[in-house]
């Protein structure tokens, strides 16, 4: 087997990670459609379930770094992926609510700490020339995932058991996957195992490059050897840089709403006009095909247009989507709210209409548009926007923030920085799981859209003003770049 054969299958077993994760991402917005009335769960109800994985994530997140440090990124994801199995069927076999959001705790938490392990791991044990493409494939699995899911959903309707049930594959995919994978050099390296981690190295690079990263690794260690407690890596520059930099990255890559989008999805087009399930069902599984297409220009340019420039055209499209589908929502919510104050007398009707017991989501007339015309202009409007927002999202702040979080942190912080990074955007992503639909009803569609595009907009320059360029270096070398200091006692300028 060739060298990048080998790290290819490396990266795209790792990213199996990132398949659960999408699975569990997406399947729950078909599910919401039918645990409602199974459950009789109010808007406060769907979101203590959707949100409960997003607890189990944060805290996944939070133990993987002491995990990972401990045992190395290939055991974190065997653990990540058997948790999962379990968590998968637990919840396929739930007969209450509080059961149901139990086993979503812990699929949760495989998810946390398989986020935390794959990046790093993959960022540890790829060349430099193609470590944004090889991490880059964990966010095109959870794509596939999130797509996966929403034929599942489509598929299995109403059968709610048989969408949580199937997740478990991906799991017993990664778990049994990785056991025939190698450790990371680094890790390895690290714990005194230096033969062992220069086969690794001269499996994955060519002889002389092999050499070359072997004296950077044991130069970096032997640096940080004095530093006898993990926060102490943190007194360094550019350990306070990495760290600012992804944690506000991985915190605002949720603010800008992109998983409120997946999870409510089909809520969001029975709002627009889509107001069958299968209707909506069908819009989504658009938007997960677009989600999975858009990835592929990362996969094709990260290495080569580098972070900074894809960043800075997706967001560009997010904001722009975002505040076009606000203005349109604030013009119809408008109209919607004439009609009602003017003819009251009809909201009987409405509610007892075959489309609105279409689904247990449409639960009042507010819940659509007001007129046959509004309901159809609205409905394609919001499909194209959202579509845009994903496509954008999915070749920008999608992968890059978690290409970035596997890069940028020295050896010496790396798991318990990367562990940081993702439990802050996991409590960002449980924030937004837990109130959307809270959102939705106290504010409006049109204000919760146009503060995702503020969001963005902010995002938008943070990147312009404090993200550094990270493609084509290498581990150390970025860690040099961020303001370590150099052997020869000098900082880097940048």
């Amino acid at each position: 087997m060739s060298k990048n054969t080998y790290v290819m299958l490396i990266a795209i077993m790792t990213a199996c990670g990132g398949l659960l994760f999408g699975y569990d991402v997406g399947v729950i917005s078909g599910a919401l459609l039918f645990l409602g009335k199974k459950f009789s769960l109010t808007d406060q109800g769907q979101e203590v379930v959707t949100s409960a994985v997003l607890v189990g994530s944060f805290l996944g997140a939070l133990g993987a770094g002491w995990y990972t440090r401990r045992f190395g990124g290939r055991s974190a994801n065997m653990l990540a992926g058997a948790i999962f199995v379990v968590g998968a069927f637990a919840s396929a076999a739930s007969g209450s609510a509080e059961t149901l959001t139990m086993s979503r705790l812990l699929v949760g938490f495989g998810i946390g700490i398989t986020a935390v392990a794959a990046p790093l791991y993959v960022a540890e044990i790829a060349p430099p020339d193609r470590r944004g493409m090889m991490i880059t494939l964990y966010q095109l699995f959870i794509t596939i995932g999130i797509m996966i899911s929403y034929m599942v959903d489509l598929a299995a309707a109403p059968h709610w058991r048989v969408m949580f049930g199937l997740g478990a594959v991906p799991g017993v995919v990664l778990a049994v996957g990785m056991s025939f994978m190698p450790s990371s050099p680094r890790w390895l390296a690290s714990r005194g195992r230096m033969a062992e981690a220069k086969k690794v190295l001269d499996r994955t690079l060519e002889p002389a490059m092999a050499e070359s990263a072997l004296r950077d690794i044991q130069a970096d260690i032997d640096s940080q050897r004095s530093q006898s407690h993990w926060w102490l890596a943190f007194r360094s520059r550019a350990a306070r840089r990495a760290l600012i930099i992804t944690t506000t990255l991985a915190v605002l890559q949720q603010f800008i709403g992109i998983n409120a989008i997946i999870y409510y999805a089909p809520r969001i087009f029975q709002k627009a006009g889509f107001a069958d399930a299968k209707a909506a069902l069908w819009a989504t599984l658009v938007v997960g095909l677009v989600n999975v297409i858009a990835t592929f220009i990362t996969i094709g340019m990260v290495d080569k247009s580098g972070r900074r420039t894809l960043l800075i055209w997706g967001l560009t499209g997010m904001v722009t989507s975002l505040g076009i589908l606000g203005i349109a929502f604030k013009q119809f919510d408008h109209a919607e709210k004439q009609k009602i104050s003017l003819n009251t007398s009809a909201a009987p009707t409405v509610a007892a209409s075959p489309s609105a017991n279409a689904s247990a989501d449409v639960a009042s007339p507010q819940d659509l548009p007001s007129t046959p015309e509004g309901s159809e202009t609205l409905a394609w409007l919001t499909l194209v926007c959202v579509v845009v927002y994903i496509a954008c999202f999915a070749f920008s702040m999608g992968p890059l923030v978690w290409v970035l979080i596997g890069e940028m942190f020295p050896l010496q912080a790396r798991c318990t920085g990367n562990a940081i990074a993702c439990g802050g955007n996991y409590f960002a992503n449980f924030i937004v799981g837990a109130t959307f639909l809270s959102m939705l009803s106290a504010f409006g569609a049109s204000n919760t859209f146009l503060l995702f595009a503020s969001v963005a907009m902010i995002t938008l320059l943070f990147v312009l003003f404090f993200l550094p360029e990270t493609a084509g270096r290498t581990l150390e070398e970025i860690e040099r770049d961020l303001g370590e200091v150099t052997p020869s006692g000098q900082h880097p300028v940048r």
